[in-house]
């Protein structure tokens, strides 16, 4: 099986404090998207934050659906508040 993200970043490294340096140094397999590849969790936030729309979707699995993790993904592109 291949391995899911990205290796070690070349050096030299981004002088950005929403970088990881742990990342940076050993790789990023994180399910995130390129653009955020090697930020640390807070960043990522802290980045969404600022595209937040200001609304809320409220997920109900009462078929238990399989598939729910596809409607959570879809969701979370609409970039809600909660």
């Amino acid at each position: 099986m291949s391995e899911v993200g990205v290796g070690p970043h070349p050096e030299p490294w981004p002088d950005d404090p929403r970088y990881d340096a742990d990342l940076l140094a050993h790789g990023d397999r994180r399910n995130v998207l390129d653009e955020y590849r090697y930020w640390t969790v807070e960043a990522i936030v802290a980045d969404l934050d600022t595209r937040r729309h200001p609304f809320a979707i409220a997920i109900e699995n009462w078929r238990h659906d399989l598939n729910i993790g596809t409607v959570v993904r879809t969701r979370m592109r609409s970039s809600p508040a909660r």
